[in-house]
């Protein structure tokens, strides 16, 4: 598994049914899991790592219990999303180092398949439900930087651009 660029057309298509009879659920899971936290992302879609397949995994870290919540999301369906949105900054594993503060509900209730091909049903609070609803714009064929407006995802990308040049100078002295 290995990650793809943000302008991969793999990324830009709804990705294929993950077909349980001809895959290895458990197999997938574990892998994308593992790709998940060695790339130290808290959320991570198939088609990320090159598989046009509808799965992605999360994995966050509840901040007041230290509970750590995996989940594996096979052929995702979101069916609901709270009228309460939050504003926070996000990035994408395809996109490193690039962040936008995206408006997102804080709520979602996702029907998916898990391991065992047994449907589920599912509402995310919170960070979860961020994560959720970001690696599900992927099952959809679309990435963060459709969230925001015209104006500030160019604004984002003049202060990386910015950002790199500074690096680059400071680097450069360095090798003097």
């Amino acid at each position: 598994m290995e990650l793809v660029a943000l302008d991969n057309p793999l990324l830009k298509k709804v990705p294929e049914v993950f077909d349980f009879e001809n895959d290895n659920a458990e197999e997938f899971a574990t892998d994308l899991m593992k790709k998940m936290i060695e790339l130290k992302g808290i959320g991570l879609s198939a088609n990320q790592v090159g598989h046009d397949k509808r799965v992605f995994c999360m994995g966050v870290r509840n901040p007041n219990t230290g509970e750590e919540f995996n989940r594996t999301l096979f052929n995702p369906l979101l069916i609901g999303v709270s009228d309460e949105t939050s504003l926070a900054e996000e990035g994408c594993l395809s996109m490193p180092g690039f962040r936008l503060h995206i408006s997102r509900p804080t709520e979602c209730t996702i029907k998916y398949f898990d391991l065992n091909n047994k449907e589920t049903t599912e509402t995310f609070l919170g960070l979860a439900a961020r994560v959720a609803l970001h690696e599900y714009d992927h099952m959809l064929g679309i990435n963060f930087t459709s969230r925001v407006s015209k104006l500030k995802l160019n604004r984002a990308i003049k202060a990386l651009d910015k950002k790199v040049r500074r690096f680059n100078r400071r680097k450069k002295e360095n090798d003097r």
